[in-house]
């Protein structure tokens, strides 16, 4: 009997980190619910230790994002299987990492010949996203959003900037989309149109003051871009002061105001702030 006690305790004992050890919270989250066709679809996902206690690098949950119309067609994702799980390592409370994971690149048809920007036909969508500890019975919460066709100006800069992009850009094609962003530079297919504009400046024909120059305009006018987000600490780096990197990322927080993404600014100017 006294054997079968030990036994018992020794087996609790085990399971106790596998059972009893809280993991990271996973929330997801979009900025809106309609998105016009092309307009990237932008999923924040967060990974917070929302205890009182370290939690070890052994319980950071894995997340899994697949999207769905409703049909059996199940959207598969073009460069990644989108499974992945927060930085392995041990998260301190309150600790917390941020993933902005365009859908539309991942999961879309292409948008144009020459890039990465992707499209989902009008129709109604929902993201489900899966997670927890490998091993254990997952999570799972579905997001709705709703994609529609352009009209108006939007409708005219998304067909005239399809008809200039391909494959085999030249100078003289990168400068029509210069006189076109210049046209509509409140268009939400801005950002996707200014990061064509860089990579083209940066390598088709090559100009790296005017690389730089659209690069800052994704940067400081279209933060809540997911292209934006690979860009900002390249930007930071290039501020010698501590006040102009503050006063950078106070105008991008801004500029972000009710988008997911502002929660990735505003923590950044905490870190920044506290240097």
């Amino acid at each position: 009997m006294k054997t079968l006690y030990i036994n018992s305790l020794i087996l609790i004992c085990f399971l106790y980190p596998l059972y009893g050890q809280k993991t990271l919270s996973i929330t997801a989250s979009l900025s809106k619910t309609t998105y016009l066709v092309g307009e990237p679809v932008e999923l924040l996902v967060e990974h917070k230790n929302e205890s009182s206690a370290i939690i070890k690098k052994n319980y950071t949950p894995d997340v899994d994002v697949r999207i769905t119309n409703g049909k059996i067609e199940r959207f598969q994702p073009n460069y990644s299987s989108l499974d992945f799980s927060a930085a392995h390592r041990d998260y301190l409370p309150g600790e917390n990492t941020f993933y902005y994971i365009d859908l539309c690149q991942d999961f879309g048809k292409r948008l144009f010949k020459g890039g990465v920007a992707g499209y989902f036909e009008p129709g109604k969508y929902t993201i489900v996203v899966k997670y927890g500890i490998r091993g254990r019975k997952l999570n799972k919460k579905d997001i709705h959003f709703t994609v529609v066709g352009p009209t108006g100006a939007e409708l005219t800069f998304f067909n005239s900037a399809r008809e200039i992009v391909s494959d085999k850009m030249n100078k003289a094609t990168v400068e029509e989309l210069v006189n076109l962003h210049g046209k509509y530079p409140n268009s939400v297919y801005s950002p996707i149109i200014l990061d064509i504009i860089v990579s083209c400046y940066l390598f088709t024909c090559p100009d790296k003051y005017k690389a730089n120059k659209y690069r800052y305009e994704i940067v400081e006018k279209y933060s809540w871009a997911a292209v934006a987000q690979g860009m900002i600490s390249g930007v930071l780096k290039e501020k010698h002061s501590k006040e102009d990197r503050v006063a950078l990322l106070k105008k991008i927080t801004t500029n972000c105001k009710g988008h997911s993404i502002e929660k990735i600014y505003k923590e950044q100017l905490q870190k920044v702030l506290q240097e």
